[in-house]
């Protein structure tokens, strides 16, 4: 397969000390949401479960210059006792889809797909923030990470993505305390700083609505389960907003869809689903062919009759 030229807009943002953080990326220009800033094609891919040796292996075919590259590369205290190449490895390596592994099942040798994370030298000088400003996305199909801003970024602004996008929606102790021990620091970013309560209640409240969706109660009509879905849904894109969270808007307002398809209410089903395709087209997420699958599968029914009767207006927020 031929390589084409990667999109690298490096003009937009240069390398800077991070007060606290070592060396970090900050805006040179003010850069609008949805931009996309660079991508990456990852030095080499390994499977969870890796070696030491298999990290050493994987780097002694690589060009001599990245061999160096790789041992400036930041090694946390919490994976110095892994060795110092598996160690930099989990240390900075990041979700990078999945593929074909060889592995020895008793006598027999089998291939199975497994989730793999990949080196990217330049998305390693990120540091992270419980309000990232860019977001990443793979793309199976080029085998290349591209990274987007997920807000507007100011001038001078420090660009940051979520190491642990997984503990975003905790709240600011519990993230900490994760982060700590998955990642060996204590974030100081813009939304650990203080104790903000009304943050953690708004994150809790994110993490119910897209974590724990509720479930009908035994004594609860259709028509009142929808309706208390579609105002939690609802309710959840107004807190995204206001803690700056971009991460979960497709994700909203593709349960949105869901909600009025159920409810027979079609016209406001294909808001919803417009709603999440730009959503999702905004970080990346036309690249991603899980997130692709996805929206393709409900563009579908919306080409069928709907036959569920209509029962709730189920329209997008203001």
């Amino acid at each position: 397969m031929t390589l084409r030229p990667l999109i690298q807009n490096f003009d937009l943002f240069i390398t800077s000390n991070i007060p606290g953080g070592g060396l970090g990326y900050v805006a040179v220009q003010d850069i609008p949401k949805g931009t996309l800033l660079f991508e990456e094609r990852p030095i080499f891919r390994l499977p969870e479960g890796v070696t030491e040796s298999d990290v050493r292996n994987a780097l002694a075919s690589q060009p001599p210059a990245f061999q160096q590259q790789f041992k400036t590369l930041f090694i946390g205290h919490q994976y110095l006792a892994n060795g110092p190449y598996l160690g930099r490895f989990r240390a900075n390596a990041l979700p990078c889809g999945t593929g074909p592994i060889r592995q020895v099942r008793g006598n027999v040798q089998e291939v199975v797909v497994r989730k793999l994370a990949g080196l990217l030298p330049v998305a390693s000088r990120f540091n992270h923030s419980c309000l990232p400003n860019v977001a990443f996305q793979w793309d199976s199909h080029e085998e290349v990470m591209r990274f987007y801003a997920a807000s507007d970024i100011p001038t001078a602004q420090e660009l940051c993505i979520a190491y642990d996008v997984t503990s975003l929606l905790l709240t600011r102790a519990d993230r900490r305390a994760r982060l700590q021990t998955i990642c060996g620091f204590e974030c100081h970013c813009p939304a650990c700083i203080v104790e903000n309560r009304e943050s953690d209640n708004r994150r809790l409240a994110l993490y119910r609505a897209i974590v724990q969706p509720p479930q009908q109660g035994p004594a609860e009509t259709r028509v009142d389960f929808l309706s208390r879905r579609h105002a939690q849904i609802c309710n959840a894109l107004t807190l995204s907003k206001l803690e700056n969270l971009s991460y979960y808007r497709e994700t909203l307002c593709f349960d949105g869809w869901k909600v009025a398809e159920e409810a027979g209410d079609r016209n406001n089903a294909m808001l919803w689903l417009e709603k999440a395709s730009a959503a999702a087209a905004t970080v990346g997420g036309n690249h991603n062919a899980e997130v692709q699958r996805r929206l393709d599968a409900a563009r579908a029914a919306l080409q069928t009759p709907n036959r569920q009767p209509y029962i709730l207006n189920c329209h997008l927020p203001q």
